[in-house]
Parts: structure tokens; C-alpha cells; sequence
């Protein structure tokens, strides 16, 4: 029951055993005591749910660094991965070459087979 809400608060009375003022009614049948009980259960497992927690979040924190080293190993080995312009000019230019060649060849060997075969 909240008295602030509602806007009702009885006459305070001062209790020395538990502290400064306190309205009246708020420690009737023990309820008070019973409140703090389950609080401080449910603190003790807020506890054990943050220490589950701070586990959890190691794992995950491992696992990241793991995944950062596997990402620095794969960005190692593409640096010395040829690109896709370098292996079409590679092909371009072994092309040019054989064609080339056999330019030459034709050139060398046919014109003069070409040119008996013609007189």
C-alpha cells in the first residue's frame, strides 16, 4: 500500500527500535519483516543471476576474440590473393602471346611453304 499515492498518511510515530518516524500501520502483523525477508531473497538471486550473467558475458567476450583472430587470419591471406583484374589481365596477356606465336610461326614457316607451292 503506498500512502504517498493516496495521499493519506496517518499520524507518524517514532519508534526507537527502528529508526526515525515511521506512519502508523506500516509494520502491522509483521509485514514489514516479511517484506524485507523477500527482498532479500530476491537479492540473493539477483546475485546469482549476475554471476551468470558476468559468465555468460565472459563466454560471449571469448568467443568475440576468437572471432576477431579468424578475421584477422582471413584478411592476412586475402591481402596476397590475386584480385579478378589480375587474373584476367594475366589471361589477357597470355593470350596476346600464343596468338602472337603462332603469328610468327605462320609468318616464318608458311610464307615460304606458300610461296613455293605458288611458282
Amino acid at each position: 500500500m503506498n500512502y504517498m499515492q493516496q495521499g493519506v498518511w496517518e499520524e507518524t510515530r517514532r519508534d526507537t527500535e527502528r529508526g526515525p518516524a515511521i506512519p502508523d500501520g506500516l509494520f502491522q502483523d509483521g509485514s514489514m519483516e516479511a517484506r524485507v525477508a523477500k527482498l532479500e531473497a530476491d537479492v540473493d538471486h539477483l546475485k546469482t543471476d549476475m554471476a551468470d550473467t558476468r559468465a555468460q558475458v565472459r563466454n560471449i567476450a571469448n568467443k568475440v576474440g576468437g572471432i576477431a583472430n579468424k578475421v584477422d587470419v582471413m584478411e592476412e591471406r586475402t591481402r596476397h590473393v590475386a584480385t579478378k583484374a589480375w587474373v584476367l589481365s594475366g589471361v589477357v596477356v597470355v593470350l596476346v602471346t600464343i596468338i602472337g606465336a603462332c603469328g610468327w610461326a605462320a609468318q616464318q614457316y608458311l610464307g615460304p611453304i606458300l610461296a613455293r607451292l605458288s611458282a
